[in-house]
């Protein structure tokens, strides 16, 4: 039943794509010049503003992650040597996990591991990634 919701939430999210995007009178800004790119590519919009994430320097300090960071990992069963990768967001496809798992399994020497945050179904991941010899590096979260 999920595949299906997520297929007619796509087919809506494209169908109020191409009615709001392709507007002309519709103004746009994308937090990114690979947004802005995707935008003119797909819908013609050559107009659009880049507007980076703003983020809380002081909320957001070294100081705070530190105090932080021991008790994220030990609930998502990561080691201190380990680098965490964080993916977040949906259509991981398109975010590139299939690459990050390739990447993964050709860099088993380095302590990499990976947390994937949606809420996309992760079984045809994790099948490419036992495949890949890599399940053992990855976390799925919803």
């Amino acid at each position: 039943m999920r595949g299906v919701h997520q297929r007619l939430y796509y087919r809506l999210l494209r169908f109020l794509e191409r009615r709001i995007y392709s507007d002309p009178r519709v103004r746009l800004a994308a937090v990114s010049g690979h947004t802005s790119a995707q935008l003119s590519r797909y819908f013609g919009r050559g107009d659009v503003a880049v507007i980076p994430n703003g983020v809380d320097a002081v909320y957001f300090s070294p100081e705070k992650l530190v105090v932080l960071r021991d008790s994220a990992r030990a609930r998502w069963n990561f080691e201190p040597e380990e680098k965490v990768l964080l993916l977040i967001g949906n259509n991981w496809r398109s975010k590139g996990l299939p690459i990050l798992l390739e990447a993964l399994s050709l860099s088993p020497q380095l302590a990499l591991r990976a947390l994937v945050v949606g809420q996309e179904n992760p079984e045809v991941y994790l099948a490419r990634a036992r495949s890949l010899g890599v399940r053992d590096l990855l976390r799925f979260a919803s």
